[in-house]
C-alpha cells in the first residue's frame, strides 16, 4: 500500500528536465560499458505529478531563487558537500559534480531564527528607545535614525553599507518631507513642496552614518560573509556563498553585480589604489551615491566601514539588551525600597557586559587578562550607562559617583533573595572602589521561578501552586504528607494531584514493598522534575502564541471588508451607518488586545527561552 500512494506517475515536464541533461558518456564514461553506465548514471529527479498552478514543483529556479532569499536572511545555513559524503547513493550529486565542476552545498534550516520574525518590531523600537535617551530633539532624532537603519537590516537580512545608509536615508527622508508638506500644506508658494535642501539632505546622510556607527560599536550590527559566486573556503562554518551557476538569469546577474560592487582591496597597496578606483556598473544595477562613499571614507569613518563590509543584525546583543531592561525592572521592584535606583544599577551594568561581549572593540578580545575579567566591573566603568538624572544625583553626593555607586552595590551583595550582586574584591582601600559581578543566572532563575508559579496558579489554582513549590522545596512526598505540608484536606490534595499529573507538570514514583507487584502495598511517590516542567511550561507558552496567531488571521479574514473601506480615501462620514462605526470600532479593538497578548506571551517566552 505505501509504494502505491507514493508512487508517482512521470509527466512531461520531469521527462523534458531528464532528457536534457547529458549521458555518462559525456562525463568521463567510456568502453564497452559506457550505455550500462549512462543508463545507470541517469540522476532521479523526485518531483510530483501535476502543473505549476496547482502547486507542484517543476522547474529547479524558483526553488534555487528561494534558497538564496533564505540565505539572505540566515534562515538557512549551507555546508560544503564533502568528497567522501558524495558516494553511489547520492547519484544526483555526485553526477552534476563531475558536469559542473563546482561546490556542492547541504542546507539546514534554522528554526529558532525563523522564530525571531514576528519579534522584529520590537527589535525596531528598542533601538529606538536605547538611542532616544534624554528629552532634546537631536536625542529623539538619533532615535529615529537608528530605528530606520535597524528596519531596514531586518527587512533586507543583510545589507551593505552604501545600500543600507541609502535605504535608511529614504525612508528618514520621505517622513520629513511629508511631515513638511503637511506643516506647510496652506502655503501656496512653497515651489519645493517640502522637499529637503541640500543642507537639509546633507544633515540627514550624516544622522544616519553616525546612528549606523553607534549601532554597529554597540554591537547591534555584525559584519558578516558576502553571499556571491566566489569559491567557499575549506572549513568555513559560516554561510557559504551559492554559485552563479546554481541560480537562474536575474539571480546571477544581481550576484555579479553584488560581487563587482562588493569587491574589497586586500592588504596590499596595489589593491587598495585599485578600490580607490570607481568601477563601472553593471547593466541593471543603480550607482552609489558619491557623497555617501565619500563620507563612508573618511578618515574617522574608515575604521568602522570597510569597503564591501555586509552587515547582519545581532540578535544576541538585542536579547543580551533586552534582558537588561526587563531584570532592572525586577531588581526596582524587588529592591527599589532598600536601596536607591536599583534597577538602573542593574540594568547599567548589564548594558556594560553586553557591550564587552557584542561591541565593536577588536583589541582585547584575545587578550587573557579581559577574558578573565569579562563578567567583573568597577563601578565607575557603568557610569556612562547610567540615566542622566541618576548619575547627577550619584555625583551631587559627598564622595563623588564612583563612592556612592560603590556603597549602593555593596548594599545590593547583601540582599539574598535573590542574589543579584556579589563583591569580588572588597571596595575597603581598592583604587577603584572595589569590583564586583552580577548574579546573572540567580536573577534569571527568580524570575523564571515567577512566570512558572504564576501560570500554574492561572490555569489549576492556587492550591496547585503551592504543591507544586512544596514539591520542589522537599522532593519525593506521598499525598497525605503534601496534605500536611500544604493545609488541604486529603481529598482534595489527591484530585489537585491527578489533575497535575495529567498536565505534565508532576511526576510519579511506584515503590514496591516486595517483588511481586501489589498497588495496595506499594508507595506512591510524587516529585517535581525541573527540566521537565520548565519544557513543559515553554510549550504551553509557544501553542497559546500559536492560537493567537491563528485567531488574528481568523479576525482578519472576517474584517477584511471594514479594512478595505478603511484604506479607501473617498469615504465620508455621512455615508457610514452608526452600527457600522461600532462592529469596525470592536474591530479594532479586538484586534489590539490579541497584539497586546501576542506582544505579553512574546516578552515570556523570550524569558523563558531567549534570556
Amino acid at each position: 500500500r505505501i509504494r502505491t500512494q507514493c508512487r508517482r506517475v512521470v509527466n512531461e515536464e520531469r521527462e523534458r528536465l531528464v532528457e536534457r541533461l547529458p549521458a555518462a558518456a559525456t562525463m568521463g564514461g567510456s568502453g564497452s560499458g559506457g550505455a550500462e553506465s549512462a543508463a545507470a548514471c541517469k540522476p532521479r529527479i523526485n518531483k510530483a505529478a501535476g502543473p505549476e498552478t496547482a502547486g507542484y514543483v517543476v522547474d529547479a529556479a524558483p526553488i534555487r531563487a528561494a534558497l538564496i532569499v533564505l540565505l539572505q536572511h540566515s534562515l538557512v545555513t549551507a555546508v560544503p558537500l564533502s568528497a567522501s559524503s558524495s558516494s553511489s547513493s547520492s547519484l544526483w550529486l555526485s553526477s552534476s559534480k563531475h558536469q559542473g565542476g563546482g561546490v556542492h552545498y547541504v542546507y539546514s534550516f534554522l528554526p529558532e531564527r525563523a522564530r525571531l520574525l514576528p519579534r522584529y518590531p520590537r527589535y525596531v523600537e528598542h533601538a529606538r528607545k536605547a538611542f532616544a535617551t534624554g528629552s532634546g530633539a537631536d536625542q529623539k532624532t538619533m532615535g529615529d535614525y537608528a530605528a530606520s537603519v535597524v528596519e531596514e537590516v531586518l527587512l533586507n537580512g543583510r545589507v551593505r553599507t552604501e545600500d543600507l545608509v541609502q535605504n535608511a536615508m529614504n525612508v528618514m527622508r520621505h517622513r520629513m518631507e511629508s511631515s513638511n508638506h503637511n506643516d506647510d500644506n496652506d502655503d501656496e508658494d512653497d515651489d519645493n513642496e517640502g522637499g529637503l535642501d541640500q543642507a537639509q539632505l546633507a544633515e540627514l546622510r550624516e544622522g544616519v552614518v553616525e546612528a549606523l556607527k553607534t549601532l554597529i560599536e554597540a554591537g547591534y550590527l555584525e559584519m558578516v560573509v558576502p553571499i556571491d559566486d566566489s569559491p567557499a573556503v575549506a572549513g568555513d562554518e559560516e554561510e557559504a556563498e551559492f554559485g552563479a551557476e546554481n541560480v537562474d538569469g536575474v539571480t546571477a546577474a544581481a550576484a555579479s553585480a553584488s560581487k563587482k560592487r562588493k569587491r574589497s582591496g586586500s592588504t596590499s597597496s596595489a589593491s587598495r589604489k585599485k578600490t580607490e578606483i570607481e568601477e563601472e556598473t553593471p547593466s541593471g544595477v543603480e550607482p552609489d551615491d558619491d557623497d555617501i562613499v565619500a563620507l563612508l571614507r573618511t578618515k574617522q569613518n574608515r575604521a568602522f566601514f570597510t569597503q564591501g563590509a555586509v552587515w547582519r543584525a545581532n540578535m544576541h546583543m538585542f536579547h543580551d539588551s533586552l534582558r537588561a531592561f526587563c531584570l532592572g525592572r525586577l531588581m526596582a521592584e524587588r529592591y527599589g525600597d532598600r536601596v536607591q535606583s536599583a534597577g538602573s544599577i542593574i540594568s547599567a551594568s548589564l548594558k556594560l557586559l553586553a557591550r564587552r561581549d557584542h561591541g565593536f572593540d577588536g583589541a582585547a578580545r584575545n587578550d587573557d587578562r579581559y577574558l578573565d575579567e569579562r563578567t567583573t566591573f568597577c563601578p565607575d566603568e557603568i557610569l556612562e550607562f547610567l540615566p542622566g538624572p541618576i548619575r547627577s544625583n550619584l555625583e551631587a553626593k559627598r564622595g563623588g559617583a564612583a563612592l556612592n555607586l560603590s556603597n549602593a552595590l555593596i548594599s545590593l551583595s547583601e540582599l539574598d533573595w535573590p542574589r543579584s550582586v556579589l563583591e569580588v574584591e572588597d571596595a575597603r582601600g581598592h583604587p577603584r572602589h572595589g569590583r564586583f559581578e552580577i548574579h546573572i543566572n540567580d536573577i534569571l532563575g527568580y524570575l523564571r521561578q515567577r512566570l512558572l508559579h504564576q501560570m500554574i496558579v492561572d490555569h489549576h489554582g492556587e492550591v496547585a501552586a503551592r504543591i507544586v513549590s512544596i514539591l520542589q522545596s522537599k522532593g519525593h512526598l506521598d499525598a497525605d504528607a503534601i496534605a500536611d505540608a500544604a493545609m488541604v484536606p486529603a481529598k482534595d490534595v489527591r484530585e489537585i494531584l491527578h489533575r497535575l499529573y495529567k498536565a505534565n507538570y508532576i511526576s510519579l514514583l511506584v515503590l514496591q514493598q516486595s517483588k511481586q507487584y501489589n498497588p495496595s502495598n506499594a508507595y506512591y511517590l510524587w516529585h517535581v522534575e525541573n527540566d521537565r516542567l520548565f519544557q513543559k511550561v515553554t510549550d504551553n507558552v509557544c501553542k497559546a502564541c500559536l492560537h493567537l496567531r491563528l485567531r488574528r488571521r481568523h479576525e482578519m479574514e472576517l474584517g477584511k471588508d471594514w479594512v478595505e473601506r478603511a484604506k479607501e480615501q473617498t469615504m465620508v462620514d455621512e455615508n457610514e451607518h452608526k452600527l457600522d462605526r461600532e462592529n469596525y470600532n470592536k474591530f479594532c479593538q479586538g484586534l489590539e488586545r490579541l497584539d497586546n497578548a501576542t506582544l505579553q506571551l512574546d516578552e515570556t517566552l523570550m524569558v523563558l527561552r531567549d534570556f
